[in-house]
């Protein structure tokens, strides 16, 4: 991934993420979104349809871990390694 497209993929999900969860402030990039409780169980839904449109990939069930998508950095190694 281009650093023009990783830095456009970070603000793609950072916008989701402060708007879905109207936190008021700025998320960093390792902060832990489901075990803060930023994420909870319907969010992580919404959130993995999101990057699936927006991305135009398919995430499979067994993808959909805590190690995925514990943070912006872990969803875009995740991304990374998707071939994105």
């Amino acid at each position: 991934m281009t650093p023009a497209l990783q830095a456009q993929t970070r603000t793609v999900i950072r916008s989701y993420l402060g708007e879905g969860l109207r936190l008021g402030r700025d998320l960093t990039d390792d902060e832990d979104l489901l075990v803060s409780g930023l994420l909870d169980s319907l969010s992580v839904v919404r959130f993995v349809a999101m990057l699936e449109t927006e991305f135009d990939l398919v995430i499979p069930p067994q993808d959909i871990t805590l190690t995925n998508l514990a943070s912006i950095d872990a969803v875009m190694i995740y991304l990374e390694s998707r071939g994105l």
